[in-house]
């Protein structure tokens, strides 16, 4: 009985505990409620924040949230840096009091507190309510600066950091990305400059082309290198946009890069002059902002002022061998049609013969083949007074797995060009181009087919090596052979 109601009053203990704590994790004092005690600015949360307004000397900052990011619109209107913003407003609501003090206990009022007209006063708005923050204009002993927040009857003492936080320098706030597109997400990129136009538009996903001056592939590593730098582009400093004699009356340079994705805007950059003492700084501005970039652009400026023809690319095969399933490979007359065979992995058998079915192909010789023609450069690009003479000598052509993404390739190759190489047009574009003579005599159906087997040992083994009977030492006599193996040939051990 007694061990009964222990165990009954034990429960009751523990039911009290929990109750007792549950309570007490809702009243201040707990640590989440101790944190919000602490704070200057309890209740306001990041997300909730619709605008910040600063008043500090000779300016008023403010900046209001657009779309998922923010906008300056005072002293001067621009983008804001979403980051940097967002770290300013989750630094102010994270202010804490080390001290509180009561206004009747500071002497001299305002003037002692700093918290009079040239205090530093920010407004936190959001959609139900206005938070001001005031910091006084002047330090204390310890880098403290007295706060007010109205409706808090004490006065805080806070670090000289909430200050600084108020006097955030403008520049520290603009947004300082110029080129806001990604290299996958142009869709066309025009240089206009005074030497020439350059139209540059992809087609498809790998590749570009150049459009005009000429009419001819690019080089996809070029244009992507070219558009990598642009997407990295950040501002060095800002420059007065009022000013006029910056060298965009007319533009030395303008860039002109079309999205892929229609919701985004065409992006329009104007270069202006070289910085004075700038070392490669120029001075930039992009159509739909204010503000004029200062910024290092020598090595950018040196690839856009390229003329097209380093553009143009000498790439005649650039293919992955395991993404391949089908090869069509001719020359001099002979044809074959080669396809993967899905899921065999044994060498050897990776491969079947199509057109002729009877083709007697060999799996590994043509693996060896799609490895060496993996990537091949031109020697050179053909200018447009050399032909191929005639028709095509051989061909190649590759079919892979996902041919919305990588479309068929075909190479037809030409005449010797007479310098150790072979004239090659590749699908699509008008340019020849000149392939190393090596190179090209691998692509022959005879690189692939299986050699016939050795007549002479066909079926047999090979025959011992004899020793002449000069040369043989003396030996006993051999015992005679039965009847069945002394009917065999010596020579092919068949009946």
């Amino acid at each position: 009985m007694r061990t009964r109601t222990t165990l009954i009053l034990l429960i009751l203990a523990t039911l009290l505990t929990a109750f007792v704590l549950l309570i007490d994790s809702r009243r201040p004092g707990t640590d989440t409620s101790r944190a919000e005690e602490g704070r200057l600015l309890p209740g306001i949360t990041l997300d909730e924040i619709t605008r910040l307004e600063i008043d500090r000397p000779r300016e008023t900052l403010v900046v209001t949230r657009e779309g998922e990011g923010f906008r300056i619109l005072s002293p001067l209107e621009d983008e804001a840096d979403r980051v940097r913003t967002e770290d300013l407003l989750r630094s102010l609501l994270d202010l804490s009091s080390r001290t509180d003090r009561a206004p009747e206990a500071v002497t001299g009022g305002d003037e002692a507190t700093g918290l009079g007209t040239k205090a530093l006063r920010a407004h936190l708005v959001t959609d139900a309510s206005e938070t001001i923050l005031e910091v006084g204009s002047r330090s204390i002993a310890g880098g403290l600066r007295f706060a007010r927040v109205p409706g808090r009857e004490s006065l805080a003492l806070v670090d000289e950091r909430a200050a600084e936080l108020l006097l955030t320098p403008l520049g520290g706030l603009r947004e300082r990305k110029i080129f806001p597109l990604a290299p996958l997400e142009t869709e066309s990129l025009t240089i206009h400059s005074a030497k020439e136009d350059i139209h540059l538009a992809r087609r498809g996903r790998e590749r570009w082309w150049i459009e005009s001056p000429l009419d001819d592939e690019a080089d996809p590593a070029a244009v992507n290198q070219l558009l990598s730098q642009l997407a990295a582009l950040r501002a060095d400093g800002f420059a007065d946009a009022t000013e006029t004699a910056l060298g965009f009356d007319p533009p030395q340079l303008t860039l002109v890069a079309k999205p892929r994705d229609e919701d985004h805007d065409e992006v329009c950059l104007e270069l202006g002059d070289a910085i004075p003492a700038g070392n490669g700084s120029f001075y930039l501005r992009r159509q739909g902002r204010e503000a004029v970039f200062e910024i290092y652009l020598a090595d950018l400026l040196r690839d856009l002022r390229q003329p097209a023809e380093a553009l143009r690319s000498r790439k005649i095969l650039d293919f992955s061998p395991w993404e391949v399933v089908e090869v069509e490979l001719s020359r001099g007359g002979e044809s074959v049609r080669v396809t993967r065979v899905d899921g065999e992995n044994e060498a050897g058998k990776t491969w079947a013969a199509m057109e002729p079915a009877n083709f007697p192909l060999d799996s590994v010789a043509l693996a060896e083949l799609l490895s060496s023609l993996e990537t091949v450069d031109a020697q050179r690009i053909a200018p447009e007074g050399e032909t191929m003479l005639g028709k095509p000598l051989a061909r190649l052509r590759l079919y892979f797995r996902d041919a919305e993404t990588s479309p068929p390739i075909l190479i037809e190759l030409g005449v010797p060009t007479g310098e150790g190489g072979v004239y090659v047009r590749r699908d699509g574009r008008k340019t020849l181009l000149v392939m190393d003579r090596a190179v090209a005599d691998r692509i022959d159906p005879a690189q692939i087919r299986r050699s016939p087997p050795d007549k002479e040992t066909d079926g047999a083994a090979p025959e011992p090596t004899r020793t002449p009977p000069s040369a043989q030492p003396p030996s006993a006599p051999r015992p005679a052979l039965p009847p069945s193996e002394s009917s065999r040939s010596p020579s092919t051990g068949r009946d």
